[in-house]
């Protein structure tokens, strides 16, 4: 019943969230709406109490951290640290799920990286969501901190689905930095390059 009522008053005001709300503390990510990835709802409950807001995708769902897509089993947020996966039962909060980690690459390792990285595209529920690092021939997988069994998620915020602008991507490699979010054993991890020209 709550659930209804909550989706309702979101139809009828239009875009809500917990940060606007003035509402703080580490929100739970409880379920999605969805009508596509990119125009549907999370629903999200306060800390310590049975209240749940319904936020829909392109607002904040605290003070930083804006809810970006959302599919039938999990929902994409942006933050500071990059965009990033939530599943439900995580607790949204403006700190970073796990720590981020640095890595100085230099262009001429990409060409390598990319001969030596093995992916294939994971789907859910027909859609591409993301890619995993099948094996890594060679040693530079452990230079740029990236292992077999890996999700690739996001690359400077660029998601890596079914949606995926190629030439997006592509202007992203052409920074000196890039953050990318991944899926390591269940957990967030979000690894950072800063990259020097050859």
């Amino acid at each position: 019943m709550l659930l209804r009522i909550s989706f309702l008053i979101c139809m009828i005001l239009g875009p809500t969230s917990a940060a606007a709300s003035g509402l703080a503390g580490d929100w739970v990510l409880r379920g999605t709406l969805v009508t596509n990835a990119a125009n549907g709802f999370a629903i999200v409950q306060a800390p310590g109490s049975e209240e749940q807001e319904v936020i829909r995708v392109g607002s904040e769902l605290i003070d930083g951290v804006t809810l970006v897509e959302v599919y039938a089993e999990y929902a994409m947020v942006q933050s500071g640290q990059g965009v990033y996966r939530m599943s439900f039962g995580d607790r949204i909060n403006s700190e970073p799920i796990s720590a981020s980690v640095a890595h100085q690459v230099s262009w001429g390792d990409i060409p390598d990286l990319l001969e030596q990285l093995e992916v294939i595209p994971h789907q859910k529920e027909g859609r591409v969501i993301g890619y995993f690092i099948n094996k890594i021939h060679g040693d530079i997988g452990e230079k740029v901190g990236l292992q077999p069994g890996d999700l690739l998620v996001a690359v400077n915020g660029v998601l890596l689905n079914d949606d995926l602008d190629t030439r997006s991507l592509l202007r992203e490699f052409e920074q000196t930095h890039l953050n990318v979010a991944l899926k390591r054993k269940g957990r967030d991890v979000r690894l950072s390059y800063q990259v020097s020209p050859l």
